[in-house]
């Protein structure tokens, strides 16, 4: 994928902006009933680019518009990240892997409290999804 491409993070409960960082090459998928994916790189040139991404950039906590030249091209939750070091010229950079915004309930682990039978499938769904955001953290 060509173009100029930049994450804008935010926190995944508030949806405010914790910062705005560049992402470098770009891989993601999106679909029609199944979770799309995306990966991308933020490159740490300096100490002050590694804790701007440290602290914007928090697994299961921090929501990623990924832009391209402006425009949003994909959304998502942050999964994981991992860190690269500099090595031989090249400066470090933190991986990053996230996943659309229908993958929260793949995420989530329910241990109790919620019940259905004789109920339509679709109303079902609906039902636990309002359930899960109506637990704490939800």
């Amino acid at each position: 994928m060509s173009g100029r491409y930049r994450a804008v993070l935010c926190d995944l409960r508030s949806d405010q902006i914790l910062d705005v960082l560049p992402a470098q090459g770009l891989k993601c998928d999106d679909y029609i009933g199944k979770t799309g994916t995306a990966s991308f790189s933020i490159p740490v040139t300096d100490s002050t680019m590694a804790s701007r991404a440290r602290e914007a950039v928090i697994p299961a906590r921090t929501a990623v518009w990924v832009e391209r030249d402006g425009e949003v091209w994909w959304g998502g939750i942050v999964w994981t990240r991992e860190i690269t070091p500099p090595s031989r010229g090249r400066p470090g950079a933190l991986a990053v892997q996230a996943a659309t915004f229908d993958s929260y309930l793949a995420h989530r682990l329910l241990t109790a409290g919620w019940t259905g039978a004789g109920v339509d499938q679709l109303d079902i769904a609906r039902q636990i999804v309002d359930w899960t955001q109506s637990i704490k953290g939800g």
